[in-house]
């Protein structure tokens, strides 16, 4: 067995001869599996939020993209809100013609007198109430869900872009969903399981691949016994004849840390390109440039978007929207004096149908002439205040800024240069190739931009603080800023305790203070018991508060996150198992809970140490080791049987799970003889290296699971193993173009779960630095050598001192940096892993 450190693992490294860092146009991507979420560190803003309960093999770009060239929001709010997106905020098009020219509108709407003509299951609680129908679930409901089809079974045509309205008037503050299913059994989800009221609008052909004319059923679902909604609108609206706002015959998309560019081709041999990008935390810009050339006699183009929130206004060129939670702004020098049309729904506002000047529920549209605009550039801001109800001259003013300061160009500039200067602060490796596995068409150079990019997404899921006074005054490194994941303590909804932990570890490498103040924030939620609100999810607390000491020194903050570590850790060791809305279960047990609870409570030993408790550290090492004692009959029937995920300690039932959430157990250290043999046999039995993330065997592969695997194998022997394992997650995390919680193998490579998510960026950092002769998952730095590498990294930060790794003659490497006194030589063969220190690092401080 290789030596090996017990604090888990890390390492660095530099090289003499290195590439620059790429600049943040360097990492562009227009090839169909781009990203299309783009925020700022900070930022509540996100542009083009995803909503992960989509289909699994939806791309970004199909998600988001439209002809019409949409503006799509997400704002990270507090409260739970199915208003923090707005799909559409702004839409691009062509104008064509004269009002009411060509185009004729129909629709068919449900009759809100009669609910009891609508189709319903047997459990479902229908009644009229003023202004529309009230539909629920009934109180012993099974299952808790019930649907109606206010519609019945209708004929729609595809061809006539069929478009369904429906306005929820009240609702129980419980979820609702919307379906629907055509006739050959195809069932499309229009809108997933959330809370919500207001008014939502569904194009038919943005969720469904279907052609030509289908019968089809609209399933509105209601979830929960004793919820319920309120409908005061269902209507399906189509047209015919040729639109009035004409949407890009063709466009492209990609994708920079610092801006989306765009371009666009109409029908008549018009054009344009521009940018969307942050003016600042509070202000989005959409830049767009029409090519003057080919605009021929008509020099009109169209801005449109949504009147939405509880209330609505347009005043000297700016419209506002009150959301409830906040407020959000759209700005345009173009717009001042501008005439507005007001319409019901998208569809009748492309047709110019049933306009109006007054401002109405549904869309606004500006016709914009491009030949009259300064430089034929067309500036549109997007800004947005927090918490709602703010003063809306304040709002159109922050809104202005844009235009009153003329920097527009300026700040575009500035936010790239800011991108910039953040990578080139990241660690710099050398190695990303594939090379213990086949790379299955994977290139270095893809599998490089993918480690820069994870950084942008590491920096991009920075959210500030809590505007609000004292409600949650911590920043937070959100679970995935794009996918609004929500299901955190309510005070801090958008943290996992899981994957924002290691968004604080690696961010840690960018600004260390701002990483401990998350880390504080994220355990202050911890109550008097141990609990911490929302989803409860394996512990990496006691491992995070180990990587930032050892990068800061800062026993201060160490000693105020001991008490709530001590408190959760002691909580966890109850109650081993995976809780969201349930009560926790003493006889449940799941091994990957245990594990890695077993691998944090040896950082809580570490803890007690530095902060020079020696009592303390051997009071958890003996609950760790009677812990360890008492788990190992859940897990195994006898020593030589192969380890099994799930044990009820009630009911005397094992279930095998996933084989990776099991082999975490690798890392603790403490398992010999026939419990190692079995659970290295249950790699062996499972794991591919050529297949997709190591086989669909081995179970969903999430991060923290196959890290501590990784580890495990390390320590207990298995480079070759851990180096087939880091190189089929790297290739795959590539091949899957996503950033995801985990991967599916379901015919073809599927992200899945949330997404995009830390998981995802997480290993693709961590385990580029493992090739590269570092894994910073052991807090104080350890050099390990991968078989068939040559470590070699810059530039890794540990608080305001740097540690590089350099590959000399023969198996000899150089440590050198300020984290050193000197540089320190030494041999390092296939498979060692051994912790870089000297006098002055040995303890983690200067």
């Amino acid at each position: 067995m290789k030596r090996w450190c017990l604090i888990l693992i890390a390492s660095l490294g530099l090289q003499t001869v290195m590439a620059a860092p790429p600049a943040s146009a360097d990492l562009a991507d227009d090839t169909p599996a781009q990203s299309r979420d783009l925020s700022l560190p900070g930022s509540r803003i996100v542009v083009n939020p995803f909503n992960f309960n989509e289909s699994p093999t939806t791309t970004a770009s199909a998600y988001s993209n439209r002809s019409n060239l949409p503006l799509n929001v997400g704002f990270l709010a507090t409260e739970r809100t199915d208003a923090r997106r707005i799909p559409g905020l702004l839409a691009v098009y062509r104008w064509q013609g004269v009002e009411g020219a060509r185009g004729r509108i129909s629709a068919r709407a449900a009759d809100l007198r009669s609910p009891c003509d609508w189709p319903a299951q047997s459990q479902a609680v229908v009644d009229t109430v003023p202004g529309g129908v009230r539909f629920g679930v009934a109180d012993d409901a099974d299952p808790v869900w019930q649907y109606m089809s206010p519609l019945g079974n209708v004929e729609v045509d595809m061809d006539r872009h069929p478009t369904l309205v429906v306005a929820i008037s009240a609702s129980s503050g419980d979820n609702w969903a919307l379906k629907v299913r055509n006739e050959s059994g195809d069932v499309r989800t229009l809108r997933s399981d959330a809370p919500g009221t207001g008014r939502y609008e569904f194009r038919l052909s943005d969720h469904c691949p279907w052609v030509g004319r289908q019968r089809v059923t609209f399933e509105l679902y209601s979830v929960g016994r004793g919820s319920w909604i309120e409908v005061g609108r269902f209507e399906l609206v189509t047209a015919e004849g040729d639109p009035i706002f004409v949407a890009a015959r063709s466009y492209t998309t990609a994708w920079t840390p610092h801006a989306l560019p765009f371009r666009a081709f109409y029908g008549d041999g018009a054009s344009l390109s521009g940018s969307d990008y942050f003016y600042d935390g509070q202000t989005l810009v959409r830049r767009i440039a029409f090519d003057t050339v080919g605009l021929g006699t008509n020099p009109f183009f169209v801005v449109a978007g949504p009147t939405c929130g509880r209330s609505f206004s347009f005043r000297d060129g700016v419209f506002v929207a009150d959301m409830g939670t906040y407020s959000v702004a759209v700005a345009s020098d173009a717009f001042r004096g501008a005439r507005v049309n007001y319409y019901r729904t998208l569809l009748e506002a492309e047709y110019q149908s049933r306009g109006t000047s007054r401002p109405s529920e549904g869309y606004w549209a500006v016709v914009v002439d491009a030949r009259r605009l300064p430089r034929a550039e067309l500036l549109v801001s997007v800004s947005f205040a927090y918490p709602g109800g703010a003063d809306r001259n304040a709002l159109a003013a922050q809104a202005r800024a844009p235009f009153d300061r003329g920097d527009a160009a300026a700040r575009e500039a500035a936010v790239q240069q800011f991108w910039n200067d953040y990578l080139a602060k990241v660690p710099e490796p050398t190695d990303f190739t594939i090379r213990a596995t086949g790379a299955q068409g994977v290139t270095p150079q893809e599998v490089r931009d993918a480690y820069y990019r994870a950084w942008v997404f590491v920096g991009q899921s920075l959210l500030d603080p809590d505007p609000v006074p004292d409600r949650y005054p911590y920043p937070q490194l959100v679970t995935g800023k794009p996918s609004m994941w929500d299901v955190g303590d309510e005070r801090a909804p958008y943290s996992a305790t899981w994957e924002s932990l290691f968004g604080i570890q690696l961010y840690g490498f960018i600004d260390p203070a701002t990483a401990w103040s998350a880390l504080e924030g994220l355990l202050s939620l911890t109550d008097a018991e141990g609990v911490i609100g929302g989803e409860s999810l394996p512990s990496r607390k006691a491992q995070t508060a180990w990587i930032l000491y050892n990068m800061t020194g800062d026993t201060a903050r160490l000693a105020r996150v001991r008490g709530p570590l001590e408190r959760y850790l002691a909580w966890r060791l109850r109650y081993p198992h995976w809780i969201l809305g349930n009560e926790p279960d003493p006889s449940a047990k799941d091994a990957e809970f245990v594990f890695s609870a077993l691998a944090d409570i040896r950082f809580m030993e570490r803890i007690c140490e530095a902060l020079g408790d020696p009592n303390g550290a051997l009071v958890w090492q003996g609950r760790r080791e009677i812990f360890f004692r008492e788990c190992l009959p859940w897990f195994w029937v006898s020593p030589d049987s192969l380890p099994v995920q799930y044990y009820n300690t009630e009911t005397g039932v094992r279930s095998l799970g996933a084989p990776y959430w099991v082999t975490t157990g690798l890392v603790t250290g403490m398992l010999e003889e026939s419990y190692l043999r079995s659970m290295l046999r249950l790699f062996d039995d499972r794991f591919d290296p050529m297949a997709a993330f190591g086989d669909g065997a081995m179970g969903q592969p999430k991060y923290p699971d196959i890290s501590y695997t990784v580890y495990g194998l390390l320590r207990n022997g298995r480079s070759v193993s851990a180096a087939e394992v880091v190189d089929a997650c790297l290739r795959d995390v590539v091949r899957a173009g996503w950033f995801a919680e985990q991967y599916e193998m379901r015919g073809a490579l599927c992200p899945s779960g949330v997404r995009p998510s830390l998981f995802g960026a997480a290993m693709t950092i961590d385990f580029t630095l493992l090739k590269n002769g570092f894994c910073f998952g052991a807090g104080e730095p350890v050099a390990v050598r991968l078989p068939g590498h040559t470590p070699a990294l810059r530039n890794l930060r540990y608080g305001d001192r740097t540690l590089d790794i350099a590959a000399g003659a023969g198996d000899k490497f150089t440590f050198s940096g300020s984290y050193l006194v000197e540089p320190v030589t030494r041999k390092m063969r296939p498979g060692d892993c051994f912790p870089i220190r000297d006098k002055a690092s040995s303890s983690g401080k200067k």
